[in-house]
C-alpha cells in the first residue's frame, strides 16, 4: 500500500511537471525584459562607483536559453532518476512477493 502511494505520487508529481515546464518555455523571454529594467538602474550605480558597465553588455550575459537547458537537464535527470527509483521498487515489490511466508 505504501509502495503504491510513493509510485503514485510520484506520477502527479511529473505530470504536473510537464505543464508547468512548457509555460515556462513559453514565458522566458518576458524574463529577460523584466530583468532588463533594474540592469538600467543599477547601471548608473555602478558607474558612480567606478565601474564601466553598458546595460546592453550585461542583458548579453543573461541568457534565457542557458537557463531553459539548466532547467531541463534537471527535469531529466529527476525523470531518470524517479524511473530508476519506480524499477528499484517495483522489483523489491515482486521480490517480497516471492517470499514464503
Amino acid at each position: 500500500l505504501l509502495i503504491g502511494l510513493i509510485v503514485m505520487l510520484a506520477i502527479v508529481l511529473l505530470a504536473s511537471l510537464g505543464p508547468s515546464l512548457n509555460e515556462l518555455a513559453r514565458t522566458l523571454p518576458q524574463y529577460r525584459n523584466y530583468l532588463y529594467e533594474p540592469m538600467q538602474t543599477i547601471a548608473p550605480w555602478l558607474q558612480r562607483m567606478g565601474f564601466t558597465v553598458s546595460v546592453v553588455e550585461l542583458n548579453k550575459y543573461i541568457d534565457p536559453n542557458a537557463v531553459m537547458t539548466l532547467v531541463t537537464s534537471l527535469l531529466t535527470q529527476l525523470s531518470n532518476a524517479m524511473s530508476s527509483i519506480f524499477l528499484l521498487l517495483l522489483t523489491v515489490v515482486f521480490m517480497l512477493l516471492e517470499v514464503p511466508q
